[in-house]
């Protein structure tokens, strides 16, 4: 199975800066600066250049102030690069289509950053435009320090770097994509496990926060309908696969679909749909333990 692209982990990694609930070896010190995740992967139209998707957004209260923050290889693109300096000159739009919730204000003023887990300082679409580079250092599986490479309009929030990490990331808070299939379905089968436990139905909504802990801060209707889609394509091969028997749905309207899993309260019933769900991925025992607790 495949892990996490580095996309991914510098979603997760920005996220649980600017997030409350994180261990206590884990430094988020944006949070405690007073910004926090306003929504992540939007997409919504800028008059004259077309759509724009940034990977997160970030806002503070305190300081009226949005950070577009979009992650990045070594490869940057011109065309998109506009599109979030002309974001930084009119932060409104973010407000105006609903992306950050807040009141629009004469005070208020945005940011542009690139994060990577390369030094991307010296491209010149950075070099000559704007844009605040956060370089994240890890040294195998610790994150070392988060460096910044140019300033932000908000001289408080430059003052927090370098922030010292040296701590394993968490990939917890956005732990797959919709394309992360086989990631995807672990999480899935997982939670199929516990529901079976609990007796619990579920819509696609419901198993969608309970295995993505940031599915409500994702606003673009696209991408929420693809990981609608995906998470049913992957209920329906488990089906497929095996689950069958245990897996179910039923139609409540044109709309609403509920799904659960009928183990017909029997010990001998639940131990044989864990042994499916086993069959399909590795399922270690202390997990299934701790659905008890």
């Amino acid at each position: 199975m495949g892990g996490l692209s580095d996309h991914t982990k510098l979603i997760n990694i920005i996220i649980s800066l600017a997030s409350k609930n994180v261990p206590k070896d884990w430094n988020n010190a944006l949070w405690r600066l007073g910004y926090y995740v306003a929504s992540i992967e939007p997409r919504f139209p800028i008059d004259g250049v077309g759509n724009s998707n940034p990977d997160i957004v970030l806002y503070s209260e305190k300081y009226k102030h949005i950070v577009i923050i979009d992650c990045k290889s070594k490869t940057l693109k011109e065309k998109q690069t506009m599109k979030y300096l002309k974001l930084k000159n009119n932060p409104k739009i973010l407000i105006n289509y609903g992306v950050v919730e807040a009141p629009i204000n004469n005070d208020l003023s945005g940011d542009v950053s690139f994060a990577s887990f390369h030094d991307i300082s010296n491209n010149p679409q950075v070099r000559d435009n704007p844009i605040v580079i956060l370089h994240v250092i890890k040294n195998e599986n610790i994150i070392e320090i988060i460096d910044r490479k140019g300033n932000f309009e908000i001289n408080d929030l430059n003052l927090i770097f370098p922030i010292q990490i040296n701590s394993k990331p968490l990939y917890h808070l956005y732990p797959f994509d919709i394309d992360d299939t086989e990631l995807f379905k672990c999480h899935i089968v997982h939670k199929l496990i516990k529901y079976a436990y609990s007796n619990k139905e579920f819509t696609l909504d419901e198993l969608l926060r309970d295995i993505l802990p940031t599915w409500d801060l994702i606003h673009d209707t696209e991408k929420r309908r693809g990981f609608k889609n995906r998470a049913r394509d992957i209920l329906k091969d488990l089906q497929n696969k095996g689950l069958e028997t245990y897996l179910k749905s039923k139609k409540l309207s044109k709309s609403e679909t509920r799904w659960y899993i009928d183990v017909k309260d029997s010990p001998q019933s639940m131990q044989a749909f864990i042994k499916k769900c086993k069959e399909i991925i590795e399922i270690k025992q202390e997990t299934l333990d701790s659905y008890f607790k």
